[in-house]
């Protein structure tokens, strides 16, 4: 839209295009447009201006506001101030962007008070876990893709509260400075910076040698920070990652444009070209294949993984679905249903030694299946607790107590990698319980209800023991745990 300003047509396309974005429901509550909404509940509780996605309804308002005021300064400000008051309006603006993502961190000020009264104070717990992780690993971070490993060992039970709604796992920080502090650490926060000053320059530059135009420079300059913005309590995801991968590459485009020409011998760089758009497509048809029919295969299986009849066909459906080892997402899901379904479908079945018996046939291979995925992750810790979890739920239908052994050393020894959480604690007590050991399962049971007595999940474990015990000898029931 920055160039097109002999094209009136397409311009007003543009526009229509930006207009339709901004006004979205992702965008804007668009309750304000269709009288739902009250001007005067969004001047007594201005988040209600907001759409679903809030991070991007914020970043989008508030450039939209940066625009505006830089054009209200470019019309009215006497030309002979114009090249200060422009720099200062925008410095200004960023200043107090940054001031209010710092308040985000301060405990008790009212950014981190109204983000938890918008969402659940278990994003700020997560944040505070981050930093902690990043302080054990300062400089090189725990690793790309390993927040989850971090933010579990130095894991809040406070999580477990009725107040965070079931938020107590997470795999991102849904913050990029804690994000990139925990995985990169400061090499990697230095590397972020950098390229997105880098790029700042290339713009500048660009701008100056009349490359693009004024406002095409002001746009792109304003990216940078804007993605910045929208990131403070969010992740990048595929769409995010396609506009950050268009738009810098257009920048890079520049920076090759700024620089003179290099003259190369054709000769030799023609059939290379052409060699490595063979590659490229031929690899771009491989990943299609990967990304989109293996994964409707996967996929598909999963579902029938459920709607079978067959108890022969619903395991090989469940080899099928949790081909891709590193799926934990897909596995937890199929492996937590079934443990459901198990539990609920058993006193209606017909044939109960024909119907446990299939129970641990099937629950063989999600076994199978999780020892395969450890390999790969073995100090992930939720995937081991998922794993015990299934062991005991094998021994509550009749497996060996080499089911109880195996149970116990892993839970064992994921003590250490997350220290505070209480699930822990609750699947050693029924490890103990199963293997009739009752002092010891009330033991583990009472120390996880001491890491914090408001976790309703250690009351139910601890209640659910005992409970048990005064059951005994006439056999024990299984405890359905979800979101495990």
């Amino acid at each position: 839209m920055a160039r097109s300003y002999g094209d009136i047509g397409w311009r007003r396309i543009l526009l229509g295009s930006l207009a339709l974005i901004a006004l979205s429901p992702v965008m804007i509550n668009t309750g304000l447009l269709l009288g739902r909404t009250s001007f005067v509940e969004v001047l007594a509780n201005p988040v209600l201006l907001l759409g679903s996605a809030r991070a991007s309804s914020t970043t989008m308002l508030l450039l939209l506001f940066f625009l505006a005021g830089r054009y209200v300064v470019a019309r009215f400000a006497p030309k002979q101030y114009l090249q200060y008051a422009l720099p200062a309006w925008s410095g200004v603006l960023l200043a107090v962007a940054l001031a209010a993502v710092g308040l985000l961190f301060v405990p008790g000020s009212f950014m981190q008070n109204a983000y938890s009264e918008s969402s659940t104070p278990a994003r700020i717990m997560i944040w505070n876990a981050g930093l902690e992780a990043f302080a054990e690993r300062p400089y090189l971070g725990w690793g790309p893709e390993n927040f989850n490993d971090a933010y579990e060992k130095h894991f809040n039970s406070n999580l477990y509260l009725d107040e965070n709604i079931g938020e107590v796992w997470f795999d991102r920080a849904h913050n990029i400075v804690v994000d990139t502090l925990v995985t990169t650490g400061l090499m990697g926060a230095a590397a972020a910076v950098l390229f997105g000053l880098v790029c700042l320059w290339t713009v500048y530059r660009a701008y100056a040698r009349n490359l693009i135009g004024n406002t095409e420079a002001v746009l792109l300059a304003a990216f940078i920070p804007a993605h910045f913005l929208q990131l403070q309590t969010g992740f990048d995801t595929v769409s995010s990652y396609v506009l950050v991968g268009v738009i810098v590459g257009y920048v890079l485009s520049l920076e090759r444009q700024i620089e003179p020409a290099v003259s190369v011998d054709s000769r030799y760089t023609t059939p290379l070209r052409y060699g490595l758009a063979v590659v490229l497509v031929l690899a771009a048809a491989a990943s299609l294949k990967l990304v989109f029919y293996d994964e409707w295969v996967r996929q598909s299986a999963l579902v029938q993984t459920f709607t079978t009849p067959s108890h022969e066909e619903q395991k090989e459906m469940i080899r099928v679905s949790l081909a891709q080892s590193s799926d934990w997402e897909s596995l937890r899901f199929s492996m937590s249903s079934f443990v459901k379904g198990a539990i609920g479908s058993a006193p209606a079945a017909a044939d109960k030694q024909a119907y446990v018996s299939n129970v641990l046939e099937s629950a063989a291979v999600y076994e199978e299946e999780f020892k395969r995925y450890l390999e790969v992750h073995p100090n992930y810790y939720r995937a081991r607790m998922n794993y015990a979890y299934l062991l005991i739920t094998k021994v509550a239908f009749g497996g060996g107590p080499d089911n109880l052994v195996a149970a116990r050393d892993i839970i064992k020894s994921s003590y250490e990698l997350s220290p505070d959480n209480p699930l822990t604690y609750g699947l050693d007590s029924l490890v103990f319980l199963y293997g009739l050991n009752f002092n010891k399962a009330r033991e583990r049971a009472s120390a996880g209800l001491a890491l914090n007595p408001d976790v309703e999940f250690s009351k139910q474990i601890s209640a659910y023991v005992e409970q048990q015990i005064a059951r005994f000898p006439r056999g024990n029931t299984l405890l359905l745990l979800e979101n495990l």
